[in-house]
């Protein structure tokens, strides 16, 4: 790309600019932390979230967290987070994953006027299930 972009010269000189695996991780990791604040600056007004549990190929468990906020005049929606599930997939450890998320990033549930799952009883259960969780935490949930 640089070749086509700038020229041969400077080509070979980035060729020679050593680049281990731990730094390409640190930057990619770098990239990510920055991505995500971002993200969490812009939920400083109202926003709702969308909850998903997936599996994967390796039969691995992962909660991932949409939200969508009011940017000037458009519905924005960006990827919140995934994290693994390693306890047994219940509401209550949805809600650790989700709510331990909030505390980390500063996020406040005051703002968060609405939620969306699937039909998942550990998702929607009324009394128990996760949505009924967050209510208690987020008072604007309808």
């Amino acid at each position: 790309m640089v070749l086509v972009m700038i020229g041969e010269s400077v080509a070979k000189e980035i060729k020679n600019v050593p680049l281990s695996n731990n730094t390409i991780s640190r930057r990619i990791h770098d990239m990510a932390q920055d991505i995500n604040e971002q993200i969490v600056e812009k939920l400083s007004g109202l926003f709702a979230i969308q909850l998903d549990e997936a599996t994967d190929s390796s039969d691995d468990a992962p909660l991932i967290c949409y939200v969508r906020y009011i940017q000037e005049t458009n519905v924005c929606e960006e990827f919140l987070f995934c994290r693994k599930i390693c306890e047994s997939g219940k509401a209550t450890d949805l809600f650790e994953i989700l709510n331990s998320y909030m505390i980390e990033s500063n996020i406040k549930w005051e703002n968060c006027v609405d939620v969306c799952t699937d039909g998942a009883r550990p998702m929607s259960g009324q009394y128990g299930g996760l949505q009924a969780l967050i209510k208690t935490k987020a008072p604007n949930v309808k």
